[in-house]
């Protein structure tokens, strides 16, 4: 799904460094959508990415959903990169920190989806994990990638800087209380087809809310691989 610049109607966190609970216990029930069923059915040669986002509430047609905070990203296959709006998620999938690929699994629970019909219709999959607080933004794998991600480097974050110097102002504020603007926070790096040219995983800040987009370099700039902003639309 790609960004969109409008304000989401739930609670935002634009803070480029947060923690969230996955809220277990809460009142709200995950459910499945039979207009948005899921599919189970990842393949052994594909790997699925996800990301820790936050616990969100959204009202359509009368009825709330609560979201889960772990949300899908992409997809790999063949050493590319795919979008994927997260059918392929189950009860009881084991997904790997891809910065920590060696500490043990995270389990998948209460998976629930719903069909979002803010702009054009289209499925929402969301899950929670047992554990009650993981930082913001964490990417998941469904394998232990330790050969291809990797924590970022000083010189990792200096290159990316180079070449992606955006500064967003977010949210409302008076003029008179303008906060700092919000930059895009390197979250990992990896070598997905293996050519020796690393692809950057990074925070992508919009006026309200904050994204995730996948960068490679070609040359002296970088090029978006992929980018998903879940929280600007539902």
């Amino acid at each position: 799904m790609l960004p969109a610049a409008w304000p989401s109607s739930i609670h935002r966190c634009v803070l480029a460094v947060c923690v969230v609970a996955t809220l277990v216990g809460a009142a709200a029930v995950a459910r499945i959508d039979p207009a948005c069923p899921l599919d189970a059915s990842l393949p052994a040669s594909e790997v699925f990415i996800a990301y820790v986002g936050e616990v969100r509430e959204t009202t359509q047609d009368g009825r709330t959903v609560r979201l889960g905070p772990i949300r899908p990203l992409a997809l790999i296959r063949q050493g590319k990169l795919f979008a994927t709006d997260g059918r392929i998620m189950g009860e009881g999938m084991r997904l790997w920190n891809v910065r920590s690929p060696e500490a043990p699994p995270l389990i998948l629970r209460n998976v629930s989806s719903f069909l979002d019909r803010m702009g054009e219709d289209h499925c929402v999959y969301a899950a929670e994990v047992k554990i009650k607080e993981i930082p913001l933004w964490t990417l998941l794998a469904s394998k232990s990638l330790k050969q291809i991600f990797r924590q970022p480097r000083s010189e990792d974050v200096s290159f990316f800087r180079m070449r992606n110097d955006s500064c967003v102002d977010q949210g409302d504020y008076e003029l008179s209380k303008k906060p700092p603007c919000t930059r895009p926070q390197l979250l990992a790096v990896s070598d997905i087809d293996r050519d020796g040219v690393s692809e950057y995983w990074a925070t992508q800040p919009y006026t309200w809310d904050t994204g995730i987009t996948v960068w490679k370099p070609v040359g002296r700039d970088l090029i978006r691989l992929l980018e998903v902003c879940s929280g600007c639309s539902d």
